[in-house]
């Protein structure tokens, strides 16, 4: 399985049309509203800092809702920051959020001078989580949210219970997908590592639906290049027999961590 590279035109392209479509904004409406909650009954932070923030889906979402904040997106990919850009002066936001190209293990801003850091679903593309978490908490001011989410293995499970079934070769498939689908599990302990107090956890069904066998594997196959490997008979048959188990179309959940932690004022 191969993981786009969404540094470059051609990846964000495809993540725009894929997991930027139909996964990010479902996430980034949770974890969105829980941000928004929060900041309005801890009062009006001056600065907000969306890392891995893509083509701004949630950096957009709190300027909207959040106007006497200044969000500031940041992401590796220029492409991506670019597309932030358009989509912000054409929200008329341009004025609320701003956007720039940056690794997330080197934040070009000073030592605790942001008021509150969110990441939508960029956990698992940290080439050194550890140390990108640090860094984050280095940036932040004593007493600041950190809100991140995550994607958890429980993600489409209705779909890959038939995949093991029919597919002889799935786990060995599956495998490199599976690790990026088990973050859950690894940011609460690194959050910790990195210095972090954990102060909320909840895991999100959100709905995703497919109308067919063939669109569920297109979808797979676009973002992921998941069932590429198979021979066509074999994806012809999973196609099928999706369709056979779901003829009403695949209903089933995206499940994503949602986490809230804290820099505790006091601390190095």
């Amino acid at each position: 399985m191969k993981i786009p590279n969404f540094r470059t035109r051609k990846g964000s392209e495809l993540y725009t049309m894929t997991a930027g479509h139909r996964i990010a904004p479902l996430v980034a409406d949770a974890l969105g509203e829980r941000v928004v909650a929060a900041s309005r009954t801890n009062g009006a932070d001056q600065r907000l800092l969306d890392v891995a923030c893509g083509p701004g889906t949630l950096s957009l979402r709190l300027a909207r809702e959040l106007p006497d904040m200044r969000i500031i997106g940041v992401d590796a990919s220029g492409e991506m920051v670019a597309q932030a850009q358009r989509r912000a002066v054409e929200a008329g936001l341009g004025n609320r959020a701003t956007f720039a190209t940056m690794d997330v293990h080197h934040l070009a801003f000073e030592t605790g001078s942001l008021d509150a850091v969110t990441c939508n679903l960029g956990f698992p593309f940290f080439a050194h989580p550890v140390e990108a978490l640090a860094e984050i908490r280095r940036v932040m001011s004593p007493g600041a949210s950190f809100w991140s989410s995550v994607p958890d293995r429980q993600s489409w499970g209705e779909l890959f219970e038939v995949v093991h079934e029919v597919v002889p070769v799935s786990d060995r498939l599956l495998r490199g997908f599976m690790v990026k689908m088990e973050q859950a599990a690894l940011l609460l302990p690194t959050l910790q590592q990195a210095g972090f107090t954990v102060t909320h956890q909840e895991c999100v069904r959100l709905p995703f639906f497919f109308a067919d066998g063939h669109e569920a594997v297109t979808f797979f196959n676009s973002l992921f290049s998941l069932f590429t490997t198979l021979p066509a008979a074999v994806e012809g048959r999973l196609s099928r027999i999706l369709d056979e188990r779901f003829p009403h179309g695949i209903t089933t959940a995206y499940v994503a961590l949602l986490a809230c932690a804290r820099r505790e004022a006091g601390t190095p």
